[in-house]
């Protein structure tokens, strides 16, 4: 069963539902404990759920969906204390995105979904943090 949004859009309402019980334990946990954490938690659950419904991954294809955006985020973590690397490893990254998203409109969620929650949460964990940290965690890194 699908409805339509004002503008146009179609949804499926049992696509609907499946992501809201793949999110809502991780939301309730985030409230309960004030625990932003957990909601950083869902997006990587919630990318992984996109990704499993467009590209009909299985089990083990979701699994390494998670670890490609972990290692996708470390890589661009180690980056971001120089420049010129950050903007290479983020061009990389995106260019990998692009490949695997014109190997046909099924790839897509999967190239978009592991690219962009690695630079976001890579920047999200440099965000107000002084450079000479940055550069002491890239020593423990690496």
């Amino acid at each position: 069963m699908a409805w339509t949004h004002n503008l146009g859009e179609e949804f499926e309402t049992r696509a609907v539902m499946q992501a809201a019980l793949v999110l809502a334990p991780l939301v309730a946990v985030a409230t309960a404990s004030g625990l932003p954490i957990w909601l950083e938690a869902a997006i990587v659950s919630g990318s992984a759920f996109i990704v499993m419904e467009k590209a009909n991954l299985a089990p083990l294809g979701v699994a390494l969906h998670g670890v490609a955006i972990a290692v996708g985020f470390l890589v661009l973590l180690a980056a971001i204390s120089t420049p010129p690397a950050f903007v290479g490893a983020t061009a990389a990254m995106a260019g990998a995105s692009i490949l695997v998203t014109a190997k046909g409109d099924k790839l897509r969620a999967l190239g978009n979904f592991t690219f962009i929650p690695a630079l976001y949460f890579a920047c999200e964990a440099a965000e107000g943090t002084p450079r000479a940290a940055i550069l002491e965690r890239r020593k423990l890194i690496g």
